[in-house]
């Protein structure tokens, strides 16, 4: 996997290195190899931390609109696409 400069993986990465590996398993006739199967763990892996991150994130999101909604100022909207 790529990782940023900081040494995390961003969704973006996430997302084309499960794609490459999609394509990798699914146009050969042959088991995966070590390699693709070690790959593929590493991939849900770091998806299982983005998971994470995602989910702390919205939690925190709702803890301060909870604050602004006591302010009368606007709230962070919240969109899944």
């Amino acid at each position: 996997l790529e990782r940023n400069t900081s040494g995390s993986v961003d969704l973006n990465k996430l997302n084309g290195d499960a794609a490459r590996l999609f394509g990798v398993i699914n146009d050969n006739d042959m088991l995966p190899t070590l390699q693709a199967k070690e790959a593929v763990q590493k991939t849900l892996a770091d998806f299982v931390v983005m998971l994470i991150k995602c989910n702390n994130l919205n939690n925190e999101i709702k803890k301060v609109n909870a604050a602004l909604g006591k302010t009368k100022l606007p709230l962070i909207k919240q969109e899944l696409y």
